[in-house]
C-alpha cells in the first residue's frame, strides 16, 4: 500500500507486524511503534515529530532521507535500513531525541544533525560522522569505535568518551572543561 503525502497523528501500534507499506513525503506526528515487526516497508523524504520507536525491527526495508525531530529511539539498529542505495541516508537528521541503544555501524552520516539530543549506551562504529552536528548532545556510555570524526562539533556536549587514537579527530570542536575527557583515553591523571 502507497500513502503519499500525508498527515499521520497519534498512530498507535504495538506487538504487530506491519508489511507491504510505502510512505512518501509523510509527516508522522506523535506515532507510537512498539514491539513492531516492519516486513518490506519502505519511507522516503518522511518526517517524524515526538514518535516513538521502541524495538522496532526492520526485514526488506528502506528508509531514505527522512528526519526525526524529539522522538524516542530505543534499541533501533541503523543498519537495518541502509536503503537500496548507499548514495542516500536512511536519515538526515535527529535532533532533540532521546536515542537509546542504538546501533551505527559503517553508516554514511556525512553534516548530520544529532543536536541536543541524549545518546545513550549506543554505538557508533567505523561510521563516516565528518562535519556533524553534535552540540550539546548528551552521551553517557556512548562509544565511537574507529569512526571519522573530521570537523565535528561537540560543542557543550558532555559525558562523551572518545579514544582521541582510535577515532580521526582533526579540526573537531569541543568546549572546555568537558574536552578533558578525550584524555582519559590516554590514561592521563589531570588534578586541580
Amino acid at each position: 500500500m502507497e500513502i503519499e503525502n500525508q498527515k499521520i497523528e497519534n498512530l498507535r501500534v504495538h506487538d504487530e507486524v506491519l508489511e507491504d507499506f510505502s510512505y512518501i513525503d509523510c509527516t508522522f506526528n506523535q506515532c507510537h511503534f512498539t514491539n513492531v515487526k516492519m516486513k518490506n516497508c519502505c519511507f522516503d523524504h518522511c518526517t517524524f515529530i515526538d514518535c516513538t520507536f521502541f524495538t522496532v525491527s526492520f526485514d526488506f526495508c528502506s528508509m531514505r532521507n527522512c528526519g526525526f525531530t524529539g522522538c524516542d529511539l530505543i534499541g533501533i539498529n541503523w543498519n537495518q535500513l541502509q536503503g537500496r542505495s548507499t548514495v542516500f541516508s536512511a536519515a538526515e537528521y535527529m535532533r532533540k531525541c532521546i536515542i537509546k541503544y542504538n546501533s551505527f555501524m559503517m553508516l554514511k552520516l556525512i553534516k548530520f544533525d544529532f543536536s541536543e539530543s541524549v545518546i545513550q549506551e549506543s554505538y557508533f562504529q567505523e561510521c563516516n560522522c565528518s562535519k556533524a552536528d553534535f552540540r550539546k548532545v548528551d552521551f553517557p556510555r556512548t562509544v565511537f569505535q574507529n569512526c571519522d570524526l573530521t570537523g565535528t562539533d561537540f560543542r557543550d556536549a558532555q559525558h562523551y568518551t572518545i579514544d582521541i587514537v582510535g577515532n580521526k579527530l582533526k579540526g573537531a570542536k569541543f568546549s572546555f572543561p568537558e574536552a578533558i575527557n578525550l584524555l582519559n583515553t590516554l590514561g592521563v591523571v589531570i588534578e586541580q
